[in-house]
Order: structure tokens, then sequence, then C-alpha cells
């Protein structure tokens, strides 16, 4: 049977960690479910774990004090456990995940949305609570300056020559272009769309599209993008402004980002 990885608390105990879940309770959990799983050979929203559906283990997992929305496709409306989420709404046109994003944020009543996929079973509250304080922070040169912020990763990454060829600075986004050796270090306010997370990996360094954090402003700019065939969400990295990449806390276990997208990765899984 597979066994909880353990996560680093983010926040402190007490009040501070009640105020922070209290506003969780202004944000949408959005979970992802209406792909047609064909490497799984059926959809992943049928998947059991530990003996109970895969929706019910996450959102236990979750322990969300806000509201919950479950994202289907066409055919594969109403999934195990369902009935456990806030709303359920179809993606009437299937488009993929980003497809997927869009149909969330359409539907929040909330103007933040924390967007997850079905088959990433290791994402517990503490990762999504540690994703939506980067989203909320102010963005600086001295958060850039120390690596902690990039932009377009998987396709703009440069290595300083002072730099750590195994974990490279990024090319600084927009806001910092032309500053970046500056010793300013104020804040800069930008309107942050959509924020997305980078790991490294075999001294690479990676944009996991998932987890991910949206304002509700960025459906205009999704739904242009889908309409000129633009369908990755990693590519929203590729706006001019809006969406970044942070990279994930060193700490993260690698079973942070597993992926049940064959029979094997799932026996894997409950075998841990």
């Amino acid at each position: 049977m597979c066994s909880s990885s353990v996560v680093p608390k983010i926040g402190r105990a007490g009040d501070e960690l009640a105020e922070e879940l209290q506003k969780l309770q202004n944000v949408t959990l959005a979970i992802l479910a209406g792909g047609q799983g064909t490497r799984m050979g059926r959809p992943k929203g049928e998947l059991l774990i530990e003996g109970q559906p895969i929706l019910s283990y996450l959102l236990k997992r979750l322990e969300w004090p806000g509201s919950t929305m479950l994202v289907t496709a066409p055919g594969r409306e109403h999934p195990a456990g369902w009935e456990q989420f806030s709303v359920e709404v179809t993606d009437a046109q299937p488009l993929g995940p980003l497809g997927g994003i869009l149909t969330a944020l359409q539907n929040a009543s909330t103007p933040i949305v924390i967007v997850l996929t079905v088959d990433m079973p290791g994402i517990e509250q503490p990762h999504v609570r540690w994703l939506l304080q980067e989203f909320e922070s102010d963005l600086s040169l001295s958060r850039y300056s120390g690596g902690g912020l990039g932009r377009g990763l998987a396709q703009h990454c440069e290595t300083p020559k002072n730099a750590n060829c195994a974990n490279p600075l990024p090319n600084p986004p927009p806001a910092y272009r032309g500053r970046e050796k500056s010793s300013e270090l104020r804040a800069v306010h930008a309107s942050l769309l959509g924020v997305m997370t980078t790991r490294s990996a075999d001294t690479r360094e990676l944009v996991e599209p998932f987890p991910s954090v949206y304002r509700r402003q960025a459906i205009d700019i999704i739904r242009r993008r889908l309409d000129r065939g633009q369908k990755s969400v990693h590519s929203l990295l590729d706006e001019e402004d809006g969406f970044y990449a942070v990279p994930a806390p060193k700490e993260w276990p690698d079973s942070t980002w597993t992926n049940l997208n064959s029979p094997a990765d799932l026996a894997g899984f409950l075998n841990k």
C-alpha cells in the first residue's frame, strides 16, 4: 500500500495558521479529471487508491477549507467521488489541460483558482498553500537575484559564467530586464495572472505545470491562445507578462511529482 509523503508544514501554528486557512476559503481548488487515460487503459477519474476512489483520496489529503471544483469531459461525468465536490463542471469542448484551466476559471466564484490534476496523488495541502503564498508575494529584485523567480525556464534558460551549472539562474522576467545587477531591492508590483513551479532533475530545470494558480483575469489570454491552437500549459510562460515559474522547495520529495500515467505507475505508487 502507498504511504503519505512527509511534507514540511508551511506557516506557523496557532493564530497565523488559522488566518492562512481562512484565506483559502476565498480560493477555489479545481481538479482536472476529463482525460481519456489512453495509456492507463481507462479514465483516471475511475482509479482506486487504498480501496477508495482517487478523487476521495485526493480530497482527504488536501483537506481544502474552501470551494472545490471537479472539471470533467463529455462522457466522463460523475466519476466516483464527484459528489464530494462543491461543484462539477463539464468541459464542453475538451482542449486538453489548458482548456480545463479555462473552464475552471470561467466557472469559479472566487478570484483565484488553484488547479491540480487527478493523476498527481503526491500533492498535499502544504504544497498548495506554499504555491499560493508565492503567488501573493511581491516580486522583487532580491528574490530574482537569489534565483527565486524565473520565466520560461524550459525555453529560455541561460547559464551565467559564475553560475552553478546544475542550477543556473533563469533569464530575468520582463520587470527585471536591464536591472539584473542593480543594487536597488525595492519590490516590483506586477499583476500576476498565473504561477507554476520548476524543479531540478538530472541537472536540468523542468517546468511543472501542475499544481498551478491563476487569477480569473487570465481568462482572455488563455482563450486567445486556445483559439490559436496553442494548448500547452507551460507555454503560458512565453507571454510577455503575468505568468511565472518559481522553484519548488528542494526539500519536497520526488514523490510530490508522481504522475499516474500507466498501470505500471499506479502499481508502483500503491506498492510504496
